[in-house]
C-alpha cells in the first residue's frame, strides 16, 4: 500500500505519516489508534513492540475476514474491472464463517435472494467442474465482476450458463474466467 492510499485510508497526513517511517522512526498514539481501527485483526503488541505474532489471535470459531466497501462487483449494474489492487476498507469478525472476504452488493439481478447493499461472503473455488446451478457465485473475467448463478453449458462444454432472476440468461466462455467464487454467506442491510 502507498504511502498516499495509506493517509487517505487512515486519516493522517501524508507528510505525517511518511516522517514518522522513514525519517524519525517514532509512531504515533494516534496512528496506533488508526491502524487498530482499520485493521482490527492486527496485535497492538506486534504494532508497538514488534514482537509476537502479527495478528490477534481469535477464538477458533471465530474469523476476522476482510471487508471491501469499495470493491467494484455487479449484481445487474456492469462494472469494469480496473486491474488496481483492492486493500480492504476494514475487517469484520464473524463466528464460523466459510469466506475469503466480505463485500456489499450493488444491482439487482439477483433479486429478491441478493439485494443491493447486502454483504455478502465468498470463497474461491479451484475447478469449474462441479458447480451447482443452485449456488450462487461471484463470476471474475477482465471486464467485469458479476454475481450469478452458474453452471456447464448443456451443449458445449467450454461454456457456462449464467443466470439470474432478473435478467436473461447468458453464456460465458471458460475460458474468460479470471476466478471464480462461491457466495456463502449474506448479511441483509437493515
Amino acid at each position: 500500500m502507498s504511502v498516499n492510499r495509506a493517509s487517505r485510508l487512515l486519516g493522517l497526513p501524508q507528510r505525517t505519516l511518511n516522517r514518522q517511517l522513514n525519517e524519525d522512526g517514532n509512531v504515533s498514539m494516534e496512528l496506533i489508534c488508526a491502524l487498530q481501527r482499520y485493521f482490527p485483526e492486527l496485535s497492538i503488541d506486534w504494532i508497538v513492540s514488534g514482537e509476537g505474532s502479527m495478528y490477534k489471535t481469535h477464538a477458533p470459531d471465530e474469523v476476522a475476514l476482510p471487508y471491501y466497501d469499495t470493491l467494484s462487483v455487479s449484481a445487474g449494474v456492469r462494472d469494469v474491472v480496473d486491474g488496481a489492487p483492492e486493500v480492504p476498507t476494514g475487517y469484520i469478525s464473524i463466528p464460523n464463517a466459510k469466506a475469503d472476504f466480505l463485500f456489499p452488493v450493488k444491482g439487482t439481478s439477483m433479486q429478491p435472494e441478493i439485494n443491493p447493499g447486502d454483504i455478502v461472503g465468498v470463497k474461491i473455488i479451484d475447478t469449474l467442474q462441479a458447480l451447482d446451478c443452485r449456488k450462487i457465485y461471484m463470476i471474475v473475467t477482465r471486464e467485469e465482476r458479476m454475481i450469478k448463478r452458474c453452471c456447464s453449458h448443456p451443449d458445449n462444454p467450454e461454456l457456462l450458463l449464467c443466470t439470474s432472476p432478473n435478467y436473461p440468461d447468458f453464456t460465458l466462455r471458460k475460458e474468460d474466467i479470471l476466478s471464480l467464487y462461491e457466495v456463502t454467506l449474506k448479511i441483509c442491510e437493515v
